[in-house]
């Protein structure tokens, strides 16, 4: 679907990106996809999920600009 690096997007938001993040960290995608692209979840998920979801909580969030600043955003900087 993404042929390089180049095309694959800078979001992806799907409601069970967390699922989506965990089974790519497992069948090994991640390391091609962490390069370029985040995962984030919808704020209805993110404000309901668990506290104890560290891997949804901590790379799905649907407020987190810094990644998004340091691969996208001049006006950021």
């Amino acid at each position: 679907m993404y042929p390089t690096e180049e095309s694959q997007p800078h979001y992806i938001c799907i409601d069970k990106a967390c699922r989506v993040l965990r089974t790519a960290i497992a069948n090994g995608s991640w390391d091609i996809w962490k390069k370029t692209t985040r995962f984030i979840v919808d704020s209805y998920h993110y404000i309901n999920h668990r506290t104890l979801a560290y891997l949804c909580r901590k790379w799905c969030n649907p407020w987190s600009i810094e990644w998004f600043c340091s691969k996208s955003c001049q006006s950021c900087s």
